[in-house]
């Protein structure tokens, strides 16, 4: 097995060498080779390693890296001009028999159509395509004629020239158009998911998400040294908190059950000496009757050993760039009266324990009988001018023009 394996790693670092000396004239070391050279870096290893970097990324980065395209639609600018490209993407626009408009997740591109006699057989393929049909077009990059600039797209001011074209696949008449400003229904959408996720909006949430996904994961693998540990989905039954979704097995009688989260997984690895782990873990909750959640989510799941409850909110805090603002339970409770308070409300409670001293009322008489009573107020600011005293004075004492609502903690 271990040579299956030392096979493998030599046949990739056959493939990587290979990358850097393809264009070079030099004879590419066999495996046997590599694998009985003795290690040795060059003198200056890390401008080696650079200079490596460096070749490697020149063939395999890119967004239109092993793709038959030269370009996305929406990279386009001037300083292409009079280059050779070649596109693929979705028809967005047809217009007047003069240019299509080309999009893909980049954004969109003006595609001149030839008007000429000699190339009368690409135009009629231009002009018998349809919205949203998928094509391939091979053209040269020129800027467009004055005054017919679009300063509303990133490529407004270069056309292409098409020169070929290539039909990948048509579209047949689509139950709502793939643009921002056509209004549909929630549950067409949902219908019809692959032709919505095409849209602006929905492109730009996806890739925002794997963009932030990928900032958590340098966050904290990179700079903070944590593991990324992928726990199990079928596991027993836990015991407490939401309600679970049962999966059946092979077995009769036998079942599994899909995990709220991974609670119990990430105290073994605490245990085990992880020391410091986390996941994009999926959560599982069978409550679709209540109407604030749902059955399934992502949630960031992170476990530290040796930390205390200051270390676990910088280290949070330094991932959002955002600080939290905290309070004590003990504040918590005496300006909103509960242990998790909507702080978006802005009037807090008000201690008028001694406004009531001599008060007559049997139950604030009562609350003031306890141990550690007090009465607490909200101080409406012009609360007076909301209320309707009818025929007679309304009950209670009033404060400074401000209505007394709340009453004993």
């Amino acid at each position: 097995m271990a040579n299956k394996y030392r096979f493998f790693f030599l046949r990739s670092a056959q493939q990587v060498l290979r990358c850097v000396y393809s264009t070079r004239s030099v004879t590419l070391p066999s495996i046997n080779q590599i694998y009985s050279t003795k290690p040795s870096l060059p003198p200056n290893s890390l401008a080696w390693a650079y200079e490596f970097s460096r070749t490697c990324s020149t063939y395999i980065s890119g967004q239109s890296s092993f793709s038959q395209r030269s370009h996305t639609c929406g990279e386009l600018c001037s300083s292409q001009i009079d280059e050779e490209v070649t596109l693929c993407g979705w028809i967005q626009y047809l217009r007047q028999d003069l240019f299509v408009i080309l999009r893909d997740f980049s954004g969109l591109v003006q595609i001149l159509i030839p008007q000429d006699e000699s190339k009368s057989e690409l135009k009629n393929a231009f002009l018998g395509l349809t919205v949203e049909s998928v094509i391939m077009v091979k053209g040269r990059v020129r800027r467009r004629p004055e005054g017919q600039e679009n300063k509303t797209m990133s490529t407004g001011d270069i056309e292409v020239c098409a020169e070929s074209m290539k039909v990948l696949n048509t579209c047949r008449k689509l139950p709502f158009e793939i643009k921002e400003f056509v209004k549909k229904s929630e549950s067409l959408r949902m219908q019809y998911r692959y032709l919505d996720l095409r849209s602006p909006g929905m492109q730009y949430n996806l890739r925002l998400r794997s963009q932030m996904v990928m900032k958590m994961r340098e966050y904290l693998c990179n700079l903070h040294g944590f593991v990324d540990v992928e726990t199990p989905t079928l596991f027993k039954r836990t015991p407490g908190g939401a309600k679970e979704f049962v999966v059946p097995s092979g077995d009769p009688g036998k079942f599994y059950s899909l995990p709220q989260s991974p609670q119990q997984f990430k105290q073994l690895l605490m245990v085990a000496g992880i020391d410091r782990y986390f996941q994009l873990a999926r959560c599982y909750r069978d409550e679709g009757s209540k109407p604030d959640r749902q059955p399934e989510f992502t949630q960031v799941d992170i476990e530290i050993s040796f930390v205390d409850q200051a270390g676990v909110m910088s280290l949070i805090e330094g991932q959002i760039n955002v600080p939290f603002p905290s309070m004590t339970y003990e504040e918590a409770m005496r300006d909103y009266g509960v242990d998790k308070p909507d702080t978006r409300f802005g009037m807090k409670l008000v201690d008028v324990t001694t406004a009531f001293q001599g008060t007559q009322i049997e139950f604030i008489k009562d609350a003031l009988l306890e141990p550690g009573g007090c009465i607490q107020a909200i101080c409406v600011p012009e609360g007076m001018a909301s209320i309707e005293f009818g025929d007679s004075v309304t009950d209670g004492p009033i404060l400074n023009q401000h209505h007394l609502i709340d009453s004993t903690v």
